[in-house]
């Protein structure tokens, strides 16, 4: 093989090096670019984020306060705290009870009905305790504290009785409506007497029922902002969350958190941001910055071949004697060039073409093994189901039905030569295989005929129905019938026991007779001849063995080896057992 004089580095080597060094620039570009815009959109998220909480403390603080101006002008009026003391006078109770719904009716008219829903006052009676049955109430859900069955008026007097809010600040809950829920939260508070006759004196309880979804919203500006949740919190516990609470988990490692003490009773809002959402502008970037790197790369690559054309002299060499090649029949070698890199890919092609003649000659040796070798087998295979039929056996069937028809028992004689018929019929038939249920039909047509020649050897069939459909090799069990028939029962009188069970995937076929006279030793040597396939013992004719090997030799043609065998042993009770055992995959 010839060489040319190289130049120091190779194509392929300036090439690699070349493209490499590209590659760690734009890297280097990348990530640059990435980082930048990574700081950039943090910034600019964190500014936002600022102006997006002000807001929504603004707000929430003015709505906190409007609810508490309701609040005070309802209960900590001069009015209100006057009639409540006339309430259980019986001379003034329905005119304060009437002043108080319009003093109500007035502070409501100030708000639209989407906000502020109701107004309740629970009083306390001479006992001290709170009146709940005879609240006072005005707005629009009545039957939200007339229910009994919530008691919703009970778990606020319960809340108000707790000692962080018996001074009068505003605390907040959830009413419900049959145990459920509702889109109405009360702000409620205990009223303290002003005037000099009650001044300190516990008047009972004030609630205002907003709206939840007004609070909400004002939560909901979080929305302009992703991965931003705002929630609302008095004292240590928070209340609500903006709509958005589920897109994010404010437990993550990565949210940013920020509280902002509102100075109106103890509340408060926090912001939650989960920082990874900074990392959506670099995905808004990542595709420019993919595009304008294979750009990069193109232009690369375009420039090298630009600058080493004279060079592509020898792949055209390459590449016209693949496309001549490819258009013929038979693979040929090639004549090598002067360019030794070249010659490096012609070597190994030429080398190749060697290999695969090499190869396609055992191939074809193989194939016509192969070929010879299934003949055979079928060949054996259809001899092997014509040895089956034992002439001798048709020709005693032909003469006992002369006999029944001289003795006018043209009945039994129909009878033999319908059952003779149906066996002929399915033992003559070309095909190596058949279904289980074909096989098991033959064999009693066979013992029917049996039984006209032997009346005193009585048979017992048993068959599972799941075998029905599966193919076994054809003439299987009848043979394993016939010896015991033939060299079981030499006196012709016992019992033939044929049993067919299919357990995990595994087939037992077994044919028992009680005649009892062949030995262990018999039978040991005529499983091994049946297990190594031997032929070659002519003693073993007498046992039937050649039926019996010829048995072993097609179940390993169908199943493989080990996968499928015939055995013969005496069972514990003196019987002679033929057993099949077939592993089915």
């Amino acid at each position: 093989m010839k060489k040319s004089n190289g130049l120091g580095i190779s194509r392929k080597k300036e090439f690699y090096l070349g493209l490499t060094l590209s590659l760690i620039v734009l890297m280097i570009l990348f990530f640059v670019n990435i980082s930048a815009t990574y700081t950039v959109n943090k910034k600019e998220t964190i500014e936002k984020k600022e102006i997006v909480t002000e807001n929504i403390e603004k707000h929430v603080k003015n709505t906190l306060k409007a609810i508490d101006n309701v609040s005070k002008d309802s209960f900590l009026c001069e009015t209100f705290q006057t009639e409540v003391s006339n309430i259980y006078d019986s001379e003034k109770s329905l005119t304060a009870i009437k002043n108080i719904n319009l003093l109500f009716e007035n502070n409501m008219n100030g708000f639209e009905t989407s906000f502020v829903k109701d107004i309740c006052y629970v009083p306390k009676n001479s006992s001290g305790e709170f009146d709940i049955d005879n609240y006072i109430h005005y707005g629009f859900s009545s039957t939200i504290f007339s229910t009994t069955h919530d008691k919703n008026l009970n778990a606020i007097a319960t809340e108000a009785s707790l000692e962080k809010n018996i001074k009068g600040n505003l605390f907040v809950g959830e009413l419900r409506f049959f145990g459920e829920e509702t889109e109405l939260i009360y702000f409620a508070r205990n009223i303290i007497g002003l005037h000099n006759d009650n001044f300190g004196e516990k008047l009972g309880i004030g609630i205002i029922v907003i709206n939840k979804s007004s609070l909400i919203d004002l939560l909901d500006y979080s929305f302009i902002i992703d991965g931003l949740v705002t929630s609302v919190s008095c004292g240590e516990e928070t209340h609500y969350y903006s709509s958005n609470f589920n897109d994010i988990s404010i437990t993550s490692d990565s949210i940013i958190e920020e509280s902002r003490y509102i100075g109106f009773y103890d509340w408060s809002i926090t912001t939650y941001y989960d920082s990874n959402y900074f990392l959506n502008s670099i995905e808004k970037n990542l595709y420019t910055s993919i595009f304008v790197m294979l750009i990069v790369l193109v232009i690369y690559i375009i420039s090298y071949f630009i600058f080493h054309r004279k060079n592509l002299k020898s792949l055209y060499y390459l590449f016209n004697n693949f496309s001549q090649i490819s258009k013929d029949t038979t693979l040929r070698p090639m004549q090598y060039t002067n360019d030794y890199e070249i010659n490096y890919v012609i070597q190994a092609y030429n080398e190749m073409v060697e290999s695969i003649s090499t190869l396609n000659r055992n191939i074809i040796f193989e194939k016509d093994r192969a070929l010879q070798s299934e003949i055979q087998s079928k060949d054996f295979e259809i001899k092997s189901l014509y040895a089956q039929i034992n002439k001798h056996f048709i020709i005693n069937v032909l003469s006992i039905v002369h006999s029944l028809i001289n003795l006018k028992q043209i009945e039994n004689a129909n009878y033999c030569l319908e059952n003779l018929s149906d066996f002929l019929r399915y033992s003559l038939t070309m095909e190596s295989n058949s279904c289980f249920k074909d096989e098991l039909f033959n064999i009693k047509s066979y013992f029917n005929i049996q039984t006209i020649r032997y009346p005193n050897v009585s048979y017992h069939i048993e068959f599972d129905p799941n075998l029905n459909d599966v193919k076994v090799p054809k003439l299987l069990v009848q043979p394993l019938v016939e010896n015991a028939y033939v060299h079981g029962l030499k006196k012709k009188v016992g019992t033939i026991d044929v049993s067919c069970r299919m357990e995990n995937k595994v087939i037992y076929i077994s044919v028992i007779d009680d005649g009892g006279t062949t030995t262990s030793k018999e039978l040991d040597d005529l499983n091994n001849k049946i297990m190594l396939c031997d032929e070659t013992d002519s003693k073993f004719e007498k046992l039937h063995g050649i039926a019996l090997i010829n048995i072993q030799k097609r179940l390993n043609l169908m199943y493989g080896l080990n996968k499928a065998r015939l055995r013969l042993r005496i069972t514990d009770d003196n019987k002679t057992e033929s057993l099949i055992v077939i592993e089915l995959e």
